[in-house]
């Protein structure tokens, strides 16, 4: 007995291969840009072998493989391509649970982060990693100013996220001494200056802990900052610059902080 292919189904791999090889081509062009972005145009790509059984599950892990590895380094050609693949999710999740943007807010790609702004409502500025991560927190703690600011701006952000510990944007960049970011925050008005982690640490403290003086000057004139307030282990901004002998921070603490409570 002969059996005879059915023509719709026939086409419907082929459609598969064609997506499956389009997807590994851009794939691989990613991959050869994170050695050589300024010669990609003659970066040799090899496309990977595709098995005859392949799924759409499969067209679509690879279309968020190829967009992840784009992001993280700030590939905007290979984006504007796979965008192109009715499959393709702006707002797609890697194991991790991050996004696009995540990835380039990570790598520090603005002119990334600026084209995915251009899909408006459709992006979502607030998506988070496993542990709370957002775009902002990421930025904030690693000194993007320039993305921190594409940030605020969008009408979706949430400025007062928080991540699994309960540290604001404000916990970070103060954390890290990023004091551009923290005067952009507080000239901004959204966020909580006394806002409370999860180990009963504010910003101060923390800018407190890091020696990082000119966090601590800017938080210390803010109006409604509360200099005294303590952790969990019952130690405030104040304590902390004390038990780390640095004397600048604890002059601004006394000097600027209001009415300062020496226990």
């Amino acid at each position: 007995m002969t059996l005879v292919s059915d023509p719709c189904i026939e086409q419907m791999k082929i459609s598969s291969l064609i997506s499956l090889s389009y997807i590994s081509l851009i794939s691989n062009f990613v991959v050869a840009s994170e050695f050589s972005y300024t010669k990609r145009k003659d970066a040799h790509v090899t496309i990977d072998a595709i098995e005859t059984s392949s799924t759409p599950s499969s067209v679509d892990s690879k279309l968020l493989d190829a967009s992840m590895k784009a992001a993280s380094v700030g590939n905007l050609a290979s984006l504007e391509a796979l965008l192109q693949h009715e499959g393709f999710d702006c707002n797609s999740t890697s194991a991790n649970g991050s996004t696009i943007l995540i990835k380039a807010t990570v790598g520090n790609h603005q002119a990334v982060v600026d084209w995915l702004f251009g899909f408006d409502e459709m992006i979502n500025v607030n998506a988070a990693t496993d542990n709370g991560m957002t775009a902002l927190l990421f930025a904030s703690k690693l000194g993007h100013l320039g993305i921190v600011d594409s940030l605020l701006k969008n009408s979706g952000i949430d400025a007062r996220i928080r991540d699994k510990n309960g540290n604001t944007a404000l916990h970070l960049a103060s954390s890290q001494g990023h004091s551009e970011i923290v005067e952009l925050f507080l000239n901004d008005g959204r966020m909580d200056v006394n806002a409370v982690a999860y180990d009963g640490s504010t910003a101060l403290m923390r800018a407190s802990s890091g020696r990082h003086e000119k966090v601590v000057n800017l938080l210390v004139r803010q109006p409604g900052v509360n200099v005294n307030l303590v952790d969990r282990c019952a130690y405030s901004a104040l304590m902390r610059a004390s038990c780390r002998g640095d004397l600048k921070v604890v002059s601004s603490i006394v000097n600027y902080g209001g009415v300062v409570e020496i226990n």
